[in-house]
């Protein structure tokens, strides 16, 4: 039986692309993925998702980021919301019981962006980022040790008594 759309609520067409079956919507242009086909496409040819923009059609604004008010096409459970690669701007709607995304026509070209921008090296001005991020963290932890230290030997000198402060 057929996949219907969680965006549009028309029928899904299978389509195999490099051995992989997707379920793409005749109507909007949107992807169903289920667990880890995306992984496995990628896996096989970094450049799929040259391959998966045919499919996609034009590009269209991306839909705000409210709840999701999509199901899952194989159990109805509601999708949630997530970002691709955690940090990117592109949000998914996926199902938390099956493991399945959806993807909209207009985010494929978005995650291969962001795939792209993620894969590259840094450039100088990101690199001097990272280099100034290290040394104030170094810094912080040399300055918490010698504050610790300060702490112990405030200890000690409270305590006259003795060589070490805690003995008579």
């Amino acid at each position: 039986m057929a996949r219907i759309c969680p965006s549009c609520s028309n029928p899904m067409k299978l389509e195999t692309i490099h051995g992989v079956g997707l379920s793409v919507c005749t109507a909007c242009r949107g992807i169903w993925f289920e667990a880890d086909e995306l992984r496995s496409l990628l896996a096989q040819d970094p450049q799929a998702f040259s391959d998966l923009e045919h499919l996609s059609g034009e590009n269209v604004a991306q839909a705000s980021q409210g709840p999701s008010t999509l199901v899952c096409p194989d159990d109805m459970t509601p999708l949630e919301h997530y970002h691709y690669m955690y940090n990117s701007p592109v949000v998914l709607q996926t199902c938390p019981t099956c493991g399945g995304f959806f993807v909209a026509a207009d985010e494929l070209t978005e995650m291969e962006t962001w795939r792209a921008k993620a894969n590259r090296p840094p450039d100088a001005r990101e690199s001097v980022a990272v280099t100034i991020a290290e040394a104030t963290v170094e810094h912080d932890q040399e300055m918490h040790r010698l504050h610790n230290l300060s702490d112990f030997f405030g200890v000690l000198s409270r305590y006259r008594t003795g060589w070490y402060g805690f003995f008579p």
